[in-house]
């Protein structure tokens, strides 16, 4: 089907406030690493965005504006969400397919630092939006 391995996908980072499969025990990792396949974050990236994203959930984490922010990252990096500022059921269940793909060992749907750090990571190396 010549689908560029950048876009295999799972169902619940297409629809995930429909969709969990195929959940947080997928080798997404070992994929990448083993056949480049699908997407991963630079581990020296998600570092340098760790200190600044425990400073943004310690200060920032129930403001509205921080949340849009998140939303839009979200977003920025191809999940159907609308930002609206608010943690929503939509946005929890966005963060928790990003966690599954991403960070399976902590599947909660909070944005804590090290997902938002992953967050940007991710956008900084394939986003082109």
């Amino acid at each position: 089907y010549q689908i560029p391995a950048t876009n295999v996908l799972a169902h619940s980072d297409i629809a995930p406030t429909r969709k969990q499969d195929p959940g947080p025990l997928f080798p997404w990792k070992k994929l990448y690493d083993e056949y480049q396949i699908g997407m991963w974050y630079d581990e020296m990236a998600k570092q340098n965005f760790l200190t600044l994203a425990q400073a943004d959930i310690e200060t920032r984490y129930n403001e509205p504006s921080f949340v849009f922010v998140v939303q839009t990252a979200l977003q920025k990096f191809g999940y159907d969400i609308l930002p609206n500022g608010k943690w929503d059921d939509a946005t929890k269940k966005t963060v928790e397919a990003l966690q599954y793909h991403f960070r399976p060992q902590n599947y909660n749907g909070v944005v804590d630092a090290e997902t938002w750090a992953i967050l940007q990571a991710l956008n900084q190396k394939y986003s082109t939006k």
